[in-house]
Parts: C-alpha cells; structure tokens; sequence
C-alpha cells in the first residue's frame, strides 16, 4: 500500500536542508582543495588603459615683423613625443589678431624628424596670430602653439632734398633723406652716384647714413653729377628718384696789371717825396 507525498513535506524539506547545510549540520565527503592549490589566484574584471605622451607643439617665424608682401620662414616642432613622429602631419592656420597672412605653401607640412616648415606672406597690416596644430596619434597627445606676427605697410621710395643744384668746384652739396613712415625699421642707406661721363651708378663708398655731403676739388669732373638713394628695410628695397647737381669750373683768379697803373703810383709817391726834401732843404 502506497501513500502519495503531500506538496507541503516536500517544502518543508527543502526549508530544512537551506538552514542545515550553511550551518554545517549536514556533513558530506568534500575534496581538501588547500591540498591542490599550491599558488595564488588573481582575478582581474575590466580592461586594461594606455596612457598618451604629452607633447609641446611650437611655431617660430623669422623675421617676426615684415611688410605687406614680404615672407616669413616659419618652423614648427613637436617636443615630448613618444617614439618617432616622421611623417606625421602639422596644420597652420590663422587664429584670430588683426592683419592677415596667407600660407604660400600651403596649410599643411609633414613632419621631418619633429619639425616642418612654411613660408608666410603679409597681406594687410595688422598683427595676425599664426597657430600650428599636431593632431597626435596612439602614443602622443594632440597639442598646438601659437606667434603673433606683425604686418607693416609696404616700404615707399625716399624724397631727398639738396642745400643747391648748382656749384661750382671746390665747393660742396649736402643730400638728405625726408623721414621715413613707411616700412619696417631698421632701415638700411646707400648713396650711389653717376658721374658726367659715366654710364651707371655706383655705390659711393662710406655713403650709408640718411644725408651725404658731395664735396668738390679742383680736379672733379664739371657736368651735371646724378644721385639716388637706396633704402632697405626688413625684406625689400626702395630707391629715390635721382637728384642732379651741376659743377661748374672753378671760378678764375683775378690777375692784375702791374703797368701804367703802378708808374703813376710811383711818380706821385717820388714827386711827394720829393716836395718834402726840398722844403725841408730851404728851412735849414
């Protein structure tokens, strides 16, 4: 005779074997497992990080300060990277300021060991802030650098001024530059010079200041003698326009006659002497 198992003694059952097994009331043959393990077990959950090189990225430009028109070599180097960067591609753009550049050889340069060049052009004055940009890799941040430049008005021919057009030799002439307001200081000066019979000008030697003084001899060609001056400021050069100045032979030496005129001297000096011996005979 068999009886059925009622729902409710097989959920006591199972309250029971819950309470007794954690307390270890329930015994069993378990298997010594700090017999088997002989080492440490380490478990790690997650994924690993890389961490990226900080790199310094900086722009250098010479000359800084240039006239509109003019160049400026410009470099960028990346400092501080990991492993090599040849190859790999710089950006240059303009990043706010006044003035404006443009880059003659494009936006970009390639990286020759950690630097790469470009040549910048003025366009209008101002001071317009050149920036380059490395946008890094696996290994290297992305960084950037930034100069300012400084854009001048194009250099304009000097106006010179003479003290005469016109002398004659033994005498001297001074040239004189009017200030200038245009261009980049420092400015640089040559006078140069064309004689009457010459074909071209020439440098005049030791003529490098903003006024010349043209001194004359006896011996100097006469004719019309021609003058222009160059300017040179930080990348280009200007010249005046030419100023003339006429020599004229020496003026003659006055000569005087010594013939009728110097007898008549005499005879009225004699006569005069003469009236003074003979008064001076008839009182003694």
């Amino acid at each position: 005779m068999t009886h059925a198992v009622k729902p409710i003694h097989i959920l006591s059952i199972l309250l029971l074997i819950s309470v007794v097994v954690p307390l270890g009331l329930f015994e069993s043959p378990m298997p010594n497992l700090d017999a088997q393990v002989t080492g440490t077990i380490r478990i790690q959950i997650g994924s690993s990080t890389t961490s990226t090189a900080v790199v310094t990225t900086f722009v250098n430009c010479s000359p800084s300060v240039i006239d509109i028109g003019s160049s400026s070599f410009c470099t960028a180097t990346v400092t501080g990277a990991s492993g090599s960067t040849s190859g790999e591609t710089i950006s240059w753009t303009q990043s706010g300021g006044t003035g404006s550049v443009i880059f003659l050889s494009g936006t970009t340069c390639i990286l020759s060991g950690t630097s790469c060049s470009a040549t910048v052009i003025g366009t209008s004055i101002g001071n317009p802030t050149v920036r380059v940009s490395y946008s890094g890799d696996s290994r290297n941040g992305a960084s950037s650098g930034t100069l300012n430049l400084t854009v001048n008005t194009m250099l304009s021919a000097p106006s010179i001024t003479v003290s005469q057009t016109v002398i004659s030799q033994g005498k001297s002439v001074t040239l004189t530059s009017m200030p200038l307001t245009t261009g980049t200081p420092p400015y640089t000066f040559q006078w140069l010079a064309r004689g009457p019979t010459e074909l071209s000008y020439s440098p005049i030697p030791g003529a490098t200041s903003s006024s010349y003084t043209f001194g004359t001899t006896t011996s100097t060609t006469v004719g019309v003698w021609s003058f222009e001056l160059k300017v040179t400021d930080s990348d280009p050069s200007m010249t005046s326009t030419l100023v003339m100045v006429k020599v004229n032979p020496a003026a003659p030496i006055p000569e005087y006659s010594f013939g009728l005129p110097l007898l008549v001297i005499l005879l009225v000096i004699g006569y005069g002497f003469i009236r003074r011996r003979i008064k001076k005979s008839r009182t003694i």
